[in-house]
């Protein structure tokens, strides 16, 4: 898996699509490319685009379809624990504002997979860390 799968590595190459940055590459869940890309930090796809991005996967894997979204929503679980501890670094350590409209989008995704879950306490955490993350890195 790349592990680093999202449209800011994704690059438009003459006629091809062509994905960069694989320096966290190494053997994994074979949902996680997929959720780290249909639950974006940077992009909100279309219903549409991800029923499109999941076909081919399902095929592939020959899963059922309910199994393939239980793996998925589990990966995108813990690419989203990832991220927001990647932009956690990046904002506190390194002092790169630029990831702060990331972290709100990532834990809304964070919220939508407790909610599949059934995970009530997830969704009440989520819930208060993105009202944090709204005040205090939106509006200053």
């Amino acid at each position: 898996m790349h592990r680093d799968f999202h449209v800011r590595n994704l690059m438009v190459h003459g006629d091809r699509l062509v994905a960069i940055d694989f320096q966290d590459a190494r053997r994994g869940a074979a949902t996680y490319d997929l959720a780290s890309l249909l639950y974006d930090a940077y992009w909100d796809w279309s219903k549409e685009a991800g029923r499109a991005l999941i076909g081919p996967l399902q095929r592939e894997l020959s899963w059922n379809h309910e199994a393939l979204l239980e793996e998925l929503n589990l990966s995108a679980l813990q690419r989203c624990l990832k991220a927001l501890g990647t932009f956690g670094h990046q904002l506190v350590h390194r002092k790169k504002a630029h990831f702060a409209p990331a972290v709100p989008r990532t834990l809304r995704h964070l919220q939508s997979h407790f909610q599949r879950m059934n995970h009530q306490d997830g969704v009440l955490a989520s819930e208060h860390m993105l009202r944090l993350a709204e005040d205090r890195l939106l509006k200053g």
